[in-house]
């Protein structure tokens, strides 16, 4: 019997971030925080509990419309800027997108898509 087991190694890289990197990661956390904690107010101010009767979005284009409009509240009511801007958010306009995709196929809740 040959012997089919195979073996993989890694490198293991001891890496250190600068000051400058370290100051933009906790201000990047520190937005996404706000932007969590905006997204949260939102939903529940527009499909909460006074609004049982509304229908929340479970296709891709409402939901799509709906994070649109939560980004744009955002960097509006928070910094008073027109459109997405790296270098004043320290947070890049792909990673509030990945807020989208559900964590299941089969997961129809506006929840998971957060």
């Amino acid at each position: 019997m040959p012997n089919e087991e195979k073996y993989g190694f890694t490198r293991q890289y001891h890496v250190l971030l600068t000051d400058k990197q370290k100051i933009q990661h906790e201000k990047a956390l520190k937005t996404q925080n706000a932007l969590f904690q905006y997204v949260l107010k939102y939903l529940f101010k527009t499909y909460g509990a006074k609004h049982i009767g509304r229908p929340m979005p479970f296709s891709q284009k409402p939901i799509q419309y709906v994070l649109n409009k939560i980004k744009t509240g955002f960097i509006k009511d928070k910094y008073g800027l027109a459109r997405w801007k790296k270098s004043v958010l320290f947070l890049s306009f792909i990673q509030p997108m990945s807020f989208s995709r559900p964590s299941t196929p089969t997961s129809h809740s506006i929840a998971s898509a957060w």
